[in-house]
């Protein structure tokens, strides 16, 4: 009876001893409930790769950081082979406008407009100083933004022009652009690089 007490206070610690445990997989010192350490932390070298039963990579994380969802082939931070679908917002990426009947507005910094059908956007004179956005144009002829009156266009070719600017600009057939809006001795300017003529 004594040592089917015994055995069973052993199996009890055991029992505790496991859901309060810690693995560590190239590591004896885990810090959480699983830990793999790499063998570096460069490109070189991976830390995990999970497979399916084919041996096709499934989740893959190098020992830089970068991670794979399906391929071990990685370009960024994180590269997915095949479609994603996320129920909430994915922060950081572009927003793309299609450009035809639009005006280019502040709440849409960062975005990129496109123009399929001859259409780009309107540029108003009031976008605030630091606003950037690019403006493609994928038609096969080139488009002129519209018209600035107190408002300058600044461009790599036209230089500062002796702070008079220009009035208007054309995106090649083709092409893209940045504009970046900023005020200078109570003008608004709008610095472009890119494709334009």
């Amino acid at each position: 009876m004594k040592s089917y007490i015994i055995f069973i206070f052993s199996c009890l610690l055991l029992v505790n001893y496991i859901s309060k445990a810690q693995v560590g997989i190239g590591t004896v010192t885990p810090t959480s409930k699983l830990e793999v350490k790499g063998t570096g932390t460069t490109a070189a070298t991976s830390a995990a790769n999970f497979t399916d039963n084919n041996g096709s990579s499934l989740l893959y994380v190098r020992d830089d950081g970068n991670v794979g969802i399906g391929t071990t082939t990685l370009n960024a931070k994180l590269d997915v082979n095949g479609t994603i679908n996320a129920s909430g917002a994915i922060t950081g990426l572009k927003k793309m406008i299609e450009a035809l009947s639009q005006t280019v507005s502040a709440s849409n910094a960062g975005s990129v407009y496109y123009s399929q059908n001859g259409g780009h956007p309107a540029i108003p004179e009031n976008l605030p100083d630091g606003f950037s956005c690019e403006i493609i144009n994928y038609s096969n002829f080139a488009n002129a933004l519209t018209t600035l009156s107190t408002a300058k266009y600044h461009t790599k070719n036209s230089g500062w022009n002796s702070g008079n600017g220009l009035s208007s600009v054309t995106i090649t057939s083709g092409g893209t652009i940045r504009l970046t809006a900023v005020t200078i001795s109570g003008v608004k300017r709008y610095f472009i690089t890119g494709d334009f003529q």
